[in-house]
């Protein structure tokens, strides 16, 4: 649907069409999946498409440019190298944010590590949807606005949160929740100190931000209010009972310890509160060091609500109104929590033992979180489940293939088997009078898909039809659909 929504500006019906057959079985994929030669670089047709969807354009813009190199071919790596470049800068930028807490190398460099080979960001990146790039312009913002505590604010620094919000928004509504919440942490700070023309100049950027993604995309008060995604998201706020609600947030906090924690985050938390304890009960009147290290400043104080408190209402907000529940919604977040939780061990574990044993700690612990992640994470977006059955569908490769369909959506995700038949020949439904009109010639084997809730009998239905048929077996399936190898 990435591809076909930056590329395609037919939607699924050019892939799925009633009662013709394709050979090659890939030809119509091929054209909704990749740019025509006379469609390169053209994103009007990109904007139009993400009007009649649900999301805005941006990412698919940047999809469809890459593509237009490209035209006629299809590679999933078009759209990894988004999420692999966006990763990249998210990298960069986290490791800026972590040098606004710690100085320490060592401990930088087993973040930098640690944060390469966390599996909830890397299955991020297997995901071919925005996500990523929302998660990019979350950090980025983040990053700029730690760093403006410690430097004065220039015209730069507002045309940087200006772009970042801009498009952050442009990628995806969520972004827009985000920025928000960053935004009235942000400019309560700003109160706090009485930076009166600060606070002026953040609201009016942030008001001009919000403006200009508007006009660039003015379909987005559309789908924020009204689309079925900006209804359900209103009837969850307003309607979900408490238990619900409760039930909701054990479901994402089970997504963010599993992925980014290595379901270790109650250890860190009862941790991290034992040793607070600990120290606000044995500390003198006098002593000013705070509990995580450093000078007890504003400073110092304002980082770490910048860094904590958007996330949070970010998660307990996305946790009651999120349309399903599903990781992806909270993927915006993953590097921010990441370093909240890092960041807080290397403070805690600085306080109690000497630099050196610090460091050995601190790598026992960072590897302790990685072995975990990997021993946790599902990697539901690899789809690895499918990898035998797409082997097994190789054998029929010089079989036709018919395709009994009611919501043509639902076959786009048969891509890759349909692509190892002979042909592919679409139908709304089995009866005779369908089956007398395709110009298949008696075929003494044939490969039947159909969606996984319907019933035998349109098998058995063209059996009946082909006297060289006498059988059939189930082969497997993957997604919305069941195929079957008829002999």
């Amino acid at each position: 649907m990435t591809y076909g929504l930056a590329n395609n500006g037919k939607g699924t019906g050019a892939v799925v069409k009633e009662g013709t057959t394709a050979e090659p079985s890939s030809v119509d994929f091929i054209k909704y999946l990749t740019v025509s030669p006379d469609n390169r670089f053209d994103y009007k047709d990109v904007w139009r498409e993400q009007k009649n969807d649900v999301h805005p354009p941006l990412y698919y813009a940047v999809v469809h440019t890459i593509c237009s190199l490209t035209p006629g071919y299809y590679s999933k790596w078009s759209a990894g190298f988004v999420n692999i470049i966006c990763a990249l800068i998210i990298l960069y930028v986290s490791m800026k944010i972590a040098e606004e807490f710690t100085q320490n190398r060592f401990s930088l460099n087993l973040i930098r590590i640690s944060f390469i080979l966390c599996s909830g960001i890397l299955s991020a990146v297997s995901f071919f949807r925005m996500y990523v790039m929302a998660m990019m312009w979350v950090t980025w913002i983040t990053l700029l606005l730690i760093r403006s505590l410690r430097y004065k604010t220039y015209r730069k620094f507002y045309v940087l949160v200006f772009m970042a919000a801009l498009c952050g928004a442009l990628t995806h509504y969520y972004c827009i929740i985000y920025i928000f919440f960053i935004s009235v942490a942000y400019g309560i700070i700003l109160l706090c100190g009485k930076q009166w023309l600060q606070f002026r100049k953040y609201v009016l950027t942030m008001l001009l931000a919000g403006g200009c993604a508007l006009l660039i995309f003015p379909a987005m008060i559309e789908h924020m209010l009204f689309s079925n995604h900006g209804v359900i998201t209103a009837e969850h706020l307003r309607e979900a009972s408490l238990s619900e609600y409760l039930s909701r947030i054990k479901a994402y906090y089970v997504f963010l310890d599993t992925q980014i924690l290595g379901k270790c985050f109650l250890f860190i938390i009862c941790f991290i509160l034992i040793y607070t304890i600990a120290v606000l009960c044995t500390r003198k009147e006098d002593n000013q060091i705070s509990v995580f290290g450093g000078n007890l400043n504003k400073e110092n104080i304002y980082k770490w609500v910048l860094l904590i408190a958007p996330e949070l209402f970010y998660f307990l907000f996305i946790s009651k109104t999120a349309t399903y529940i599903v990781d992806r919604y909270i993927f915006p977040i993953y590097a921010i929590a990441f370093l909240t939780f890092v960041l807080l061990m290397i403070k805690v574990t600085e306080r109690i033992f000497s630099r050196h044993l610090t460091n050995v700690v601190i790598a026992i612990l960072f590897s302790a979180l990685i072995i975990n992640n990997f021993r946790y994470t599902e990697w539901t977006y690899l789809y690895l489940s499918s990898k035998s059955f797409l082997h097994d569908t190789e054998a029929y490769a010089a079989v036709d293939c018919i395709c009994i369909y009611e919501a043509d959506w639902k076959i786009l995700r048969a891509y890759y088997e349909i692509s190892h038949y002979k042909s592919i020949t679409f139908l709304k439904d089995s009866s005779q009078d369908t089956l007398s009109k395709l110009e298949l010639t008696n075929p003494s084997e044939l490969i039947v898909i159909q969606e996984n809730e319907m019933d035998e009998k349109n098998i058995e239905n063209i059996i009946d039809m082909y006297p060289s048929l006498n059988k059939y077996k189930k082969i497997g399936g993957f997604g919305y659909t069941t195929t079957w190898y008829l002999d």
